[in-house]
């Protein structure tokens, strides 16, 4: 029987103070009021009161797990909890038993131990609190379960330790045989090393066959299976190999040079931990100088240094965008890196980052965070307040709708350092770099 706020007597028992035995027989007769809920949709799980620890003024009120003390009123409020959600369980299960089809079925659910973490993610009605609440007393126990558990197992007799002695012993040859592989790779990988060296260029397969015997198909293939030979053998390589000036200086260059940049594409897609290695070796190969190198052409060195930018573009798609930004502004901040990328390749650059970088938005709500985060706003606005970008992104070379782009971007990190500076997440250096960002290039 419901009042005119649809309350059953369950929900009155708990304004009154719940009592045990009350509780007990309510929700005997009638489990299903442990899920039903009055005309402001709260539920009797709604009404249990929970001890909570005191937040400090700067703490979160957000995702706060609730504790429960060894007080009689926490222990009390524990099995009122255990008692609404067995009767929920029990009226759930009540409820699907009328729509089974087999009473196989009825039974098999009836043997199922009670869990009240499965229950209570189960229902929609249970708070958040109450779920983590659950989960801290899992993991209380589970410690004391997993001491008895290694008791039990030192106390075992002999066939039982003959048994795991025996798994231990398999388990210590499965060991030995991934080693074994795993050396082996490391090895072929090498073999493949020293035999690039030796030719002129490789094909880089995105899809590489494994009856294909050529160098290029066997180093995609080890580089795609294996992160221990893309990290520590082809890139530590085409690292050591980027750095010799004999390398710059040989005939192979031209060639070779395209190979290494895409299979080090081809490790960044595949293995996201080695990025950052990507992105240092695309930086040896854009310092790379050619005044004393005849056997390069102007043509050659522009499509090579395009294809490192064009690299360093999907390191940004790929949650780079901070660390490469950052790395373009030290390299165009020196006089003497300056003449890395001239002013032809750095609007290559940007016109292809404002390809991949959604401009639509060019304004900042103030009750909705910016569209990007604060360091890529950061380090973007420090590599275009460099002269050199400043000065080839405001020539009459860059496109018009290229330059429209980057002005709704620019007016949008403007207006997005208000939102950062109200919510207080930004240094008075990096306001400084925004406000420069709007002078240099008049945004307002």
């Amino acid at each position: 029987c419901k009042n005119i706020d649809c309350e059953l007597p369950l929900h009155w028992t708990f304004r009154a103070g719940a009592r045990l035995e009350i509780l007990d027989v309510l929700l005997e007769h009638c489990p299903e009021a442990s899920i039903a809920v009055n005309k402001m949709n709260k539920s009797a799980f709604d009404m249990v009161t929970m001890r909570q620890p005191r937040r400090s003024s700067g703490e979160s009120k957000r995702g706060f797990p609730v504790t429960i003390s060894h007080s009689a009123d926490d222990y009390h409020q524990w099995r009122v909890l255990m008692m609404l959600l067995k009767a929920a369980s029990s009226a759930s299960n009540k409820s699907k038993s009328n729509k089974s089809k087999s009473e196989d079925e009825q039974e098999w659910k009836a043997e199922q131990p009670f869990n009240p973490l499965h229950v209570a993610v189960g229902l929609n009605i249970v708070p958040l609190d109450f779920i983590l609440l659950i989960l801290q007393r899992i993991q209380s126990t589970s410690t004391s379960t997993d001491a008895n558990a290694k008791i039990q197992q030192f106390s075992s007799n002999d066939d039982n330790s003959h048994q795991n002695n025996n798994n231990n012993n398999s388990d210590t040859a499965e060991d030995d045989f991934v080693k074994e592989k795993l050396a082996e790779t490391v090895l072929k990988a090498c073999h493949l090393c020293e035999e690039v060296e030796n030719v002129v260029s490789f094909i880089v397969k995105e899809d590489p066959n494994e009856n294909d015997s050529s160098v290029g198909n066997q180093l995609c293939l080890l580089s795609k299976r294996s992160a221990v030979v893309a990290h520590s053998i082809m890139l530590m390589w085409a690292t050591e190999l980027a750095k010799g000036n004999d390398f710059v200086s040989s005939a192979s260059y031209s060639t070779l040079s395209p190979s290494i940049l895409s299979l080090a594409r081809l490790i960044s897609k595949h293995h996201p931990f080695c990025r950052p290695l990507v992105l240092d070796l695309v930086m040896i190969f854009l310092h790379h100088k050619f005044a004393s190198s005849r056997e390069i052409s102007y043509q050659q060195s522009k499509a090579l240094k395009e294809q490192c930018l064009r690299l360093l573009i999907w390191l940004i798609v790929q949650g780079q965008a901070p660390a490469v930004f950052s790395r373009i502004a030290a390299l165009l901040g020196g006089n003497q890196n300056a003449a890395a990328l001239d002013a032809a390749l750095i609007r290559y650059f940007v016109g292809g980052c404002l390809e991949v970088i959604d401009t639509t938005t060019t304004t900042v709500n103030a009750k909705k965070s910016p569209s990007f985060s604060l360091p890529m706003t950061v380090s973007m606005a420090r590599m275009m307040c460099t002269k050199a970008c400043a000065d080839a992104l405001q020539s009459s070379y860059f496109e018009a709708d290229k330059k429209l782009a980057l002005m709704g971007l620019i007016r949008l990190f403007v207006s997005s350092e208000k939102w950062w500076h109200c919510y207080k997440q930004i240094s008075s250096h990096d306001r400084a770099i925004l406000s420069k960002l709007g002078v240099m290039y008049n945004v307002n």
